[in-house]
């Protein structure tokens, strides 16, 4: 009993204790949630310079075509997908530019605005895009002025034509490893290979072309003016009907009898046709005819003797002798 009382008294005193107890707050330092920096430019591939040393040329391509009817600003094409206003090069200050630096692809973009459901985007060049890649060629001669990353153009090359001509080719695999901002490139020659680095969902080539400052459509710019036609050819075409000109008809001819002098009864019903004389007068009067011009006499052909014949007889003989067929030899 006396424990059990002396248990309970300890164990109030315990609980009285702890309420009593005031704890201090302890100030902890906030520590900030470091933010994840940006992504850095991916490092340029090593290449081996063999790969464009031993690279081909830019082919010259009479065609391009469009990798699908509905790509936008691909402009008038045919019914297999030809572009109508492509052709190899464009004139610009500087010379001749290659519409189409590559060893073959298809247009999948054009120049111009592009709308993409409630937004859209302006795009300063055009897309060539081929999904097995391929070398990228210069478009002309010039100087190398940037070579490397270009936030989302990926891996760019930009070349310095002169006289106020640029051109930038964009989201390349690599790059020829021996160019450097300052070198001179040749027409047509290798400078990189197709590739989708930077905001690219596919393997193309972004083509851009300055003059000027400006940034030109290098599909249309200086191309021949193309008007699209939309009639099938079994179909006649739509235009004002052409009057043929009608063939003047001659007024008709009033026949009138003047009676002879001689024949008393001219008009009679009895009277011969061949004793009247038949006077044709037209309804309108009628000009005289211009005097018929001087006519000079031709001298009188001379006619030459005609050669003479074998007489019938005698057959004509014709032996073969060593210098072919000749006639009247005998052995």
């Amino acid at each position: 009993m006396i424990r059990s009382v002396a248990l309970s008294a300890f164990s109030m005193l315990a609980l009285t204790g702890c309420a009593s107890i005031d704890y201090e707050p302890v100030a902890t330092a906030a520590t900030p949630t470091p933010s994840a920096p940006p992504p850095a430019p991916a490092p340029a591939p090593s290449v081996d310079p063999a790969i464009y040393e031993n690279a081909p040329r830019a082919p010259l391509l009479s065609q391009l075509f469009a990798c699908s009817p509905s790509n936008s600003n691909i402009g008038p094409i045919s019914a297999d997908r030809a572009s109508l206003v492509y052709t190899p090069y464009i004139a610009t200050p500087a010379g001749s530019l290659l519409r189409d630096p590559t060893e073959g692809a298809c247009l999948s973009s054009g120049f111009g605005w592009r709308s993409r459901g409630e937004s859209g985007s302006n795009h300063t060049g055009i897309d060539l895009a081929n999904p097995n890649g391929g070398f990228v060629f210069a478009a002309a001669d010039g100087m190398v002025e940037y070579e490397g990353w270009q936030g989302g153009y990926g891996i760019v090359v930009q070349i310095d034509h002169g006289r106020g001509v640029h051109t930038l080719y964009g989201h390349l695999a690599d790059v020829n490893p021996t160019l450097r901002p300052g070198s001179f490139v040749a027409a047509g020659s290798a400078i990189a290979r197709m590739g989708m680095t930077g905001n690219a969902t596919g393997i193309h080539l972004h083509y851009e072309v300055t003059i000027g400052g400006l940034k030109v459509d290098p599909l249309n710019y200086g191309a021949p003016n193309v008007v699209e036609v939309n009639q099938s050819h079994d179909q006649p075409i739509d235009g004002p009907a052409q009057a043929r000109p009608q063939t003047p008809v001659a007024a008709p001819l009033e026949i009138s009898r003047k009676p002879d002098a001689d024949a008393p009864n001219a008009d009679a019903p009895n009277a011969d046709a061949s004793d009247a004389n038949v006077v044709e007068t037209p309804s309108s009067p009628i000009t005289a005819p211009a005097p018929a011009p001087a006519q000079v006499t031709a001298p009188p052909a001379r006619v030459l003797p005609a050669p003479p014949q074998p007489p019938a007889t005698q057959p004509l003989q014709v032996t073969p002798d060593g210098d072919g067929w000749s006639p009247g030899r005998t052995g």
